[in-house]
């Protein structure tokens, strides 16, 4: 291909007969293969092996019709010169007038014969006081005036108001070949008041922080206070006709200053949207080099269950992820709730690197939540002093861009067209729902809300209906053909493939390192009691017996969008992994919620008395040798001796006394009305039964 002729947008329209704009709209999408000179200017320029297939299929047709064998040859031929558009004819309607026919050509020329110019009416009169010049003769020639005068007043009436003005402006001009030039604009120059500059800015600043960008009502108000200078007041009078009039030449001046100043003034942030923006050539950019999400409200209702036996109707929170130069859809999920947090973003950036795999160069997001959130970006490297820690993707090479305004998404154009696939769905609301104001489903909405109907009689989705349509819709606009400037007449799925990348495949975000790279990681200080807390979630508390011996260690954090109920803490190196879970606050008035945290205080603190009992039983202290004489020894040995002899007497007695008292209650006797000696009640006890049967038998007898 590196001898391959090279063909301008120029000339391929030429070809096909369309053009220059049109072939460049449907190569917009093609790279260029080199650049021409073409009319002392660089021009992009491609091979005929890079045009499209359906192009080139149209030139080798055109080449069949004109002859060649080849499309190479067609291009290059010289096209055949075209004939130049025949000029108006020149209609005489009298014989007489057939003199005037190069006159009648001259006012031909002029473009808008309703509304000649100055420049028209000087050029027409010069060549109408020429021509009589030049076909004047010695003597009179008052027979050649009169018919050209009459002549022009029928072809040309806009030179003057009648005959008789047009006669008098031919005599002037014939006498003093200066009057030719309408010398008004000079003069009304002259006349002219300049308005300074100081007027201006009072004109200005009235209208922009006191009459609400109204220049008329400015100037009328400047007028009555008579805070404008003598030259300008004094020049206009003070009642005109209209209450809104104002001179053109002021309007001219202050009008459009003070629009641009006021909206400035009212609606900064509009203003900047309205003002200057920036064309983005996405030519040189891949399918899969960048991802960008972003939320919206869908605008059709759905409802959930809620926690009181009824229905919540809802709109929820869409989180889509497009690939941003093919613009196709890869994430969609939707969320039952009103708001989204960053744990959602993240879980939509995981689920599109799963399905798809990693973007080559990074996440082209908004600003807001997107941008501060460290569970979407990591901390900021200059956050904690004693450890340097990388983001997820970050650690990955990849980037974070964040467009300034809505202008700047790709995405924002996808939403639109989402948008108007929705207008027949049931619960749909509009765009601007407070505007648009579809009364019947607000209404449908008031009598789910009151319970004279169910959401699904009333004609709303479920949350998993409308979730499967939203999906359905999403592969509709997938697979729907566009004319974009961005991605040409494709579609979105067949720009994906088209716009790849073949020389840098993109990295599969697979299950051996799935839930590392899906989870950031924080450093943190255990707490008291091996409480942890992380930034990015105030309030919430994780702990467990084992984190009670780390307390005041600097470990690492981490935590996945999917599940933010556990955490992983690691060492500084990223080993010796301990799960912990999330606890939550206990019930004050629930005694057994109190009871299962007390119970975890305990076992996080038999752990530390454990290993104190470990190590205290290991530790030897180191002690003077003791030196006892005979005497103490013997003593100490008798006491020992005597000491135990007792402890094992009160053992025995208090054994005893237990089980006579256990006796006692078997036969429903109080311990009172026994013996004193304990062994003497034992056996009257024991003896007792058998005393009984003894009784029993004389009765009988």
């Amino acid at each position: 291909m590196n001898g391959a002729l090279l063909y301008s947008a120029r000339q391929l329209a030429r070809g096909l007969g369309v053009t220059s704009q049109a072939i460049r709209k449907r190569m917009a999408i093609i790279r260029p293969d080199a650049s021409v000179i073409a009319g002392g200017n660089l021009t992009a320029a491609w091979h005929v092996e890079s045009l499209p297939a359906g192009l080139r299929i149209e030139l080798e047709q055109g080449a069949r019709k004109a002859g060649y064998h080849l499309v190479d040859h067609f291009l290059r031929s010289e096209p055949a010169p075209q004939p130049r558009d025949p000029k108006p004819p020149v209609v005489i309607t009298r014989p007489s007038d057939e003199r005037f026919r190069d006159l009648l050509i001259v006012f031909q020329v002029v473009r808008n014969p309703s509304a000649p110019g100055l420049a028209d009416r000087a050029f027409v009169w010069g060549q109408v006081v020429e021509f009589y010049l030049a076909a004047a003769q010695p003597g009179s020639n008052r027979k050649l005036k009169r018919d050209l005068l009459r002549f022009v007043n029928r072809h040309a009436p806009w030179l003057a108001r009648n005959s008789n003005a047009l006669r008098v402006a031919f005599e002037r001009r014939l006498k003093d070949p200066a009057a030719l030039t309408d010398l008004r604009p000079e003069e009304n120059a002259k006349r002219r008041v300049e308005i300074s500059q100081a007027d201006i800015d009072t004109l200005v600043m009235q209208g922009v922080f006191e009459c609400g960008g109204y220049t008329p009502q400015a100037f009328r108000e400047c007028r009555q206070e008579g805070i404008l200078s003598p030259d300008l007041a004094n020049r206009h009078i003070a009642n005109p006709s209209r209450k809104s009039y104002v001179p053109a030449p002021v309007r001219q001046a202050v009008s459009q200053e003070i629009r641009i100043l006021h909206k400035l003034h009212k609606h900064p942030r509009q203003w900047e949207l309205e003002g200057d923006y920036i064309e983005r050539d996405w030519s040189k950019v891949f399918a899969g080099d960048f991802y960008q999400g972003d939320d919206q409200t869908p605008d059709v209702y759905f409802w959930i269950p809620d926690d009181q036996g009824w229905f919540t109707v809802m709109r929820g929170q869409f989180l889509p992820f497009i690939d941003c130069r093919s613009k196709r859809i890869l994430q969609a999920p939707l969320l039952a709730s009103e708001n989204y947090n960053a744990f959602a973003i993240r879980n939509g950036m995981d689920g599109t690197c799963r399905v798809h795999g990693l973007p080559r160069k990074g996440w082209y997001f908004e600003r807001g939540i997107w941008k501060r959130s460290c569970m979407v970006k990591g901390l900021p490297t200059s956050a904690v002093a004693w450890t340097e820690t990388v983001g997820a993707f970050a650690r990955l090479g990849l980037k974070f861009w964040h467009a300034q305004t809505a202008r700047a998404k790709p995405i924002e154009n996808v939403l639109g067209l989402l948008d108007r696939k929705m207008f027949g769905e049931p619960g749909y609301c509009g765009r601007d729902e407070k505007r648009d104001k579809h009364e019947r489903v607000q209404k449908a909405i008031q009598d789910v809300k009151a319970r004279r109907v169910t959401p699904a009689d009333a004609g709303f989705y479920s949350y998993d209906q409308w979730c499967a349509r939203l999906a359905q819709i999403c592969d509709e606009y997938n697979a729907e053909p566009q004319d974009s400037r961005m991605i040409g007449r494709l579609s979105p799925n067949a720009a994906w493939e088209a716009f790849q990348n073949p020389d840098d495949p993109l990295i599969e975000f697979d299950a051996r390192c799935q839930l590392v790279f899906a989870n950031e990681h924080f450093p943190i200080k255990v707490g008291r009691g091996g409480r942890i807390s992380l930034p990015i979630k105030s309030g919430w508390v994780y702990k467990s017996p084992e984190t009670r011996p780390l307390e005041g260690q600097r470990l690492l954090a981490w935590i996945g969008a999917a599940d933010p109920e556990v955490i992983t803490l690691t060492d500084l190196r990223w080993e010796n992994p301990i799960s912990v879970p999330r606890v939550a606050p206990s019930d004050a008035a629930n005694p057994e919620e109190i009871g299962s945290a007390l119970s975890l205080i305990r076992q996080g603190n038999r752990i530390c008395r454990e290993r104190y009992l470990e190590l205290k039983s290991a530790y030897n202290a180191k002690r003077r040798a003791n030196i006892v004489a005979p005497v103490i020894e013997e003593l100490n040995r008798a006491m020992v001796e005597q000491h135990q002899a007792l402890r094992q007497q009160e053992s025995a007695r208090k054994s005893k006394e237990r089980r006579l008292q256990q006796a006692a209650r078997e036969v429903r006797l109080n311990r009172g009305a026994l013996n004193p000696n304990t062994d003497q009640a034992l056996e009257a006890l024991r003896n007792l039964p058998r005393q009984l049967a003894a009784l029993d038998l004389e009765g009988e007898a």
